[in-house]
């Protein structure tokens, strides 16, 4: 779809994990589209760089933080109402990918991937919703994922943390009812990002033969803001994801035993290499 320029233009964005694959493709529509933005991220050389290529780059800024600093975040957030007045919309994308077999994380690893997963998007809702709420709207969108609903092995605290960002946003889309804000939940299934790259190198991220590229998601998110919806799902095959969907919750069992038949030590080799390598993302 083409960004829709009047019913964008203006309008203020905060976008957490701008400077690659979902993030930077948001952007680019976003920008396009008449938006301003603030973009969050701690890698501040692909931030900066994203920024000054989009279009309207005057109307935009970038802030390289560590999102999981509180005193830096709500900072930062300062600058952000300082410089544009209000949030209009809140798009929580920033994440960590860590994989492999669940008893093996180091607790550094599984702190950071909760903290950044889930705590910060939370905390960034608790700085923002308030104002949302007493002006009568708002727009937060939350990306969880086919993992907070799908069991992958590989994937377990990695999953856990997106299921409680999205059993968070649904509490929050009730808490929110009638009150002029708009929560929405953004689910991509697999998608070819920094975070897979050394996945699929290392011989294929699970659900590899259904990825997508990072704009199919970004133009979904972009509809999500036009037309709002409570949850978007974004797949190349959409009805084997409803399938999977489905068993799920009525035959776990079936999912069960075609797992265990998948899921030897190169998977869980290459799950453990989810997420950029050098830094995460």
């Amino acid at each position: 779809m083409q960004p829709d320029g009047p019913a964008l233009a203006g309008r203020s964005v905060l976008l957490t994990g701008a400077s690659g694959g979902i993030g930077a493709a948001t952007a680019r529509l976003l920008a396009g589209a008449g938006a301003r933005l603030a973009l969050f991220d701690r890698d501040e050389a692909a931030l900066q760089a994203l920024a000054a290529s989009l279009p309207g780059a005057s109307a935009h800024f970038a802030l390289a933080l560590d999102l999981r600093d509180d005193a830096a975040l709500a900072a930062a957030v300062g600058q952000v109402l300082e410089r544009f007045g209000a949030v209009d919309v809140l798009i929580n994308n920033a994440g960590v990918l860590i994989g492999g077999h669940a008893e093996q994380g180091s607790a550094e690893s599984v702190r950071e991937l909760i903290d950044c997963n889930l705590y910060v998007p939370i905390r960034l809702c608790q700085l923002l919703v308030p104002a949302m709420r007493a002006r009568g709207s708002g727009h937060v969108v939350n990306l969880v994922s086919a993992a907070a609903l799908l069991a992958v092995p590989g994937f377990a605290i990695y999953g856990a943390s997106k299921t409680g960002l999205h059993t968070f946003s649904r509490v929050l889309r009730r808490e929110l009812a009638g009150s002029g804000v708009r929560v929405t939940t953004l689910c991509p299934g697999a998608t070819r990002s920094p975070m897979t790259h050394a996945m699929d190198e290392a011989g294929g991220a699970p659900g590899a033969e259904a990825q997508h590229d990072v704009e199919l998601p970004a133009r979904a998110l972009l509809a999500a803001l036009l037309d709002p919806r409570d949850e978007v799902f974004v797949t190349r095959r959409p009805r084997g994801q409803a399938l999977a969907l489905l068993l799920e919750r009525v035959w776990p069992r079936l999912l069960d035993r075609m797992w265990a038949r998948r899921c030897d030590e190169q998977h869980y080799r290459v799950a453990a290499r989810g997420g950029r390598r050098g830094r995460p993302d």
